[in-house]
């Protein structure tokens, strides 16, 4: 969701774990910010999962019933 953040501009953001919004103005230096956090998080979750053997399942763009079930059972 990261990459379609716009380089200068107003965006609303909202965190759903906690239901909260906000609007931020947007630039390069937070844009920046925002992919280096979603990048340490993904390395953390595939820190947190490389001992069991398998990976985090990222889905992106949209849902796919096929990839999701293969995960499960087939692995990555």
């Amino acid at each position: 969701e990261y990459e379609a953040l716009p380089e200068y501009g107003l965006v609303v953001v909202e965190d759903p774990e906690v239901g909260v919004r906000r609007r931020l103005f947007m630039r390069p230096r937070l844009k920046e910010q925002f992919m280096a956090r979603f990048e340490a998080r993904k390395g953390a979750l595939e820190d947190l999962f490389s001992p069991y053997g398998r990976g985090p399942l990222f889905m992106a763009d949209e849902f796919s019933p096929d990839c999701f079930t293969r995960y499960f059972l087939m692995g990555r």
